[in-house]
């Protein structure tokens, strides 16, 4: 940051929650709007690498975090970088974002930089008459609990309050399991009813369930798409288990956990395995029965698979306009792998918004002979936001 070196620009505040730091920057006067001079608020870790920026408009004086959301003040007042609110002359002398960052600054003076996802959380105050500089709250500080501004305000959302207000800090959401299916049932020509969830939609007489998992013969050329069709998520995380009785011939067999699923389109990690047992996995994005690529096909190291080897993969889906899209692979009852195979940003228009999860398989039109999927274990976990 070029903040410094003169009485109109400086670090206002330098805060931490034990994970990160955080400040906080003034400037005014001729140096207006010049790239690196900060006006909002930054985050590092303890080295001092620079996690994100929020490139807001308008000083900030003082920051807190709790370890799950930032809170400010200052008088904000352009946050479109962010796709916050736009340039006003109504000041937002109180605002929360991320503790991590979520999107990249888009124009302004960090242009590219990663941001932090303004949040909710901007009640508004009025400025006070002590200093004459038009100003209210001039800190912020907390207890995990609570927060307390102090400052020159008079009035905190309409209602008389003079120089100190506190704040209850809402307790962060929570993950939650919203779909689970064992397959410890015995159907014909379908899948059932999942143990959380509801119903599974799809399949025909190439679907069962027996043996402890659900079953699709697929045929060369052909595909088949289960659906929990009632869960109807955007922000998630699913993990499926499932195996090949057999290895594929030809171009080889898709096996692809599915979110996001509705009349629309969805979004798909396609898993494919090949003859010689060579795996690899992509992102894509299908709307109107096209597939495009959002990630592309990465081989997955150290895995050559065997018939009857049991995978995981984990898909997650997270955030709107860009929608963030990650999945890994692993064999189960190994370690998963800490870090995601693919990732992907996507602001397709049709899939920012809530669907339904599911699998879907296709096998090569080059294939010889059936190939038996079968899935098990299913988990869908609805992250908290």
């Amino acid at each position: 940051m070029a903040n410094g070196g003169s009485a109109n620009e400086g670090i206002s505040s330098l805060s931490t929650d034990g994970s990160r730091v955080y400040a906080t920057g003034f400037r005014f006067g001729n140096n207006n709007y010049l790239a690196g001079h900060l006006e909002g608020s930054y985050a590092a870790d303890a080295n001092g690498n620079l996690l994100w920026v929020n490139g807001c408009r308008g000083d900030q004086y003082s920051v807190y975090s709790d370890g799950n959301d930032v809170y400010e003040v200052g008088h904000a007042h352009d946050c479109s970088y962010l796709g916050g609110f736009p340039n006003s002359t109504v000041y937002r002398r109180a605002i929360s974002f991320t503790t991590t960052a979520q999107t990249t600054n888009r124009g302004g003076e960090f242009n590219g930089q990663p941001a932090p996802k303004l949040t909710s959380w901007q009640p508004t105050l009025n400025a006070g008459p002590i200093t004459g500089q038009e100003q209210g709250p001039w800190h912020i500080t907390g207890n995990g609990q609570y927060l307390v501004l102090g400052g020159e305000f008079t009035a905190v959302n309409g209602v008389q309050q003079q120089g100190l207000v506190r704040f209850a800090i809402s307790a962060p959401a929570q993950n939650i399991v919203v779909g689970q299916d064992s397959f410890s049932r015995n159907v014909t020509g379908a899948w059932g009813r999942a143990d959380l969830g509801g119903g599974w939609t799809g399949g025909s007489a190439a679907a069962d369930v027996i043996d402890g998992a659900g079953r699709i013969a697929v045929s060369a050329a052909g595909s088949t798409k289960m659906r929990l069709a009632t869960l109807s998520e955007a922000t998630l995380d699913t993990v499926q288990r499932g195996w090949l009785e057999s290895l594929p011939t030809g171009g080889g067999i898709y096996l692809a956990p599915v979110v996001r699923n509705t009349t629309a389109g969805e979004y798909r990690a396609k898993v494919r395995v090949v003859a010689t047992g060579a795996m690899s996995v992509s992102l894509v994005a299908v709307v109107a029965g096209v597939e495009t690529e959002i990630a592309a096909p990465v081989t997955i190291a150290g895995l050559t698979y065997a018939a009857g080897t049991k995978l995981a993969v984990r898909l997650q889906a997270t955030g709107t306009n860009p929608t963030t899209v990650q999945a890994r692979v692993w064999v189960d009852g190994t370690d998963e792998p800490a870090d995601w195979q693919r990732t992907a940003t996507d602001s397709t228009a049709a899939l920012q918004a809530p669907g339904a999860v599911g699998v879907w398989t296709y096998l090569s039109a080059s294939a010889v002979a059936p190939v038996v999927v079968r899935v098990d274990d299913l988990v869908v976990t609805r992250l908290g936001q």
